[in-house]
């Protein structure tokens, strides 16, 4: 067993009460962000200390920044804890030359100042061309705004989570994420906006606890136009976590219900993603062996199935109270079907594993058997 963990980390066994969207579950996923800011530190720290001009004066700077939060918990700079870059070069200058960038941007907000050179922060949520300022910026919430030259910052939604559609992080190619990223129309664009606040809505009204969650992980929430598509997708990554992605919200498949189960589905896998980081679900001799998923059929690694376990049950708890609160009940019960088909299945969740359960790190298999008697009680 476990012993008990220090106050910054949550592990497997505390997923279930996490996953049951309580005042305990704000705590925990705050916890768990305290943990994600501290290897986020130390992995920014060890690039600074071996690429900037001046390591000491540079980390001085960062961590005199009103808010160094902004840089740290940025997807684009947590991805660099999840690709471990260990000490090698390959892909740390790049990494050094976005945070000396990052930084820059960073001060020019605080202190009010022009800037030489066009910049973007960390989290995509403001430009400043050069030779503006900060007091130049113009907030939006509708239209897709950005225009190379002109002084922009991005809407939020759940108090302080940024909505982003184009940044250069939210263009182009991102891990795990199939590449797409046409221009939004301006019509197409306002319609996501507003089926996003209104899924942000609903969730709240379900459960505020699963609202301030979501707020909690998700740093930035890209939206993306992709023509390639045709229908609407969530879609997340360990490398990069704090990112949600939104894929063709403006289209008709994208209810509003759809939206809400992308944010949650996806915020749990964040918050699985930051438990890992500390506390693997596979123990080291996990080398790609794989599963039936009860869900969909489709064949999954070990590590993709128990996220799909921790995703289902998460989803479950949260349609469940849904359906209690809302007049979208009808509507919500039938995602509850969904999210209990794999319980339900012949052998659960641990028959499709049943061979494998000598992979699994210590309490994971007991997590799970918790969460098939949960749902199928």
């Amino acid at each position: 067993m476990h012993s008990v963990p220090p106050p910054h980390e949550v592990w497997p066994e505390a997923l279930p009460d996490l996953l049951r969207w309580t005042g305990g579950s704000v705590t925990a996923a705050r916890n768990l962000r305290s943990r994600l800011l501290d290897r986020s530190a130390e992995c920014v720290g060890a690039i600074i200390a071996r690429h900037a001009p001046s390591p000491r004066s540079t980390l001085e700077e960062l961590l005199s920044l009103p808010n160094c939060e902004r840089i740290l918990l940025a997807p684009a700079v947590t991805s660099f804890v999840a690709r471990d870059f260990a000490g090698r070069t390959d892909g740390e200058v790049d990494a050094w030359t976005f945070l000396s960038r990052s930084l820059a941007a960073e001060k020019a907000l605080a202190a009010s100042s022009a800037v030489e050179r066009p910049l973007w922060t960390a989290l995509g949520d403001t430009y400043l061309p050069a030779g503006h300022t900060a007091n130049e910026l113009v907030e939006i919430d509708t239209g897709p705004c950005w225009r190379a030259g002109t002084p922009y910052f991005a809407s939020r939604i759940l108090g302080d989570t940024v909505v982003d559609a184009f940044s250069p992080g939210a263009v182009g190619w991102l891990p795990d994420v199939a590449l797409g990223d046409g221009a939004f129309t301006s019509s197409a664009y306002n319609l996501s906006i507003q089926k996003l606040l209104d899924a942000c809505n609903t969730i709240a009204a379900a459960s505020p606890h699963a609202a301030d969650t979501v707020g909690t992980i998700a740093r930035v929430i890209l939206l993306r136009s992709d023509a390639q598509l045709h229908e609407f997708r969530a879609a997340s990554s360990p490398i990069g976590i704090g990112r949600i992605v939104l894929r063709n919200p403006h289209l008709t498949d994208a209810t509003v219900l759809e939206i809400v189960d992308g944010l949650v589905h996806e915020t749990i896998h964040g918050l699985v993603d930051v438990v890992e980081l500390d506390a693997p679900l596979v123990g080291t001799s996990f080398s790609g062996q794989s599963a039936s998923s009860p869900w969909t059929g489709r064949m999954l690694d070990l590590r993709t199935y128990l996220h799909a376990c921790f995703v289902w049950y998460g989803l479950w708890q949260f349609w469940s109270q849904l359906a209690t609160r809302s007049h979208d009940a009808a509507l919500a019960r039938r995602y509850i079907a969904l999210c209990t088909r794999g319980f339900v299945s012949d052998g659960g969740i641990l028959a499709p594993i049943s061979k494998l359960t000598d992979l699994l790190s210590t309490g994971v298999l007991e997590v799970l058997e918790q969460l098939q008697s949960e749902v199928t009680a």
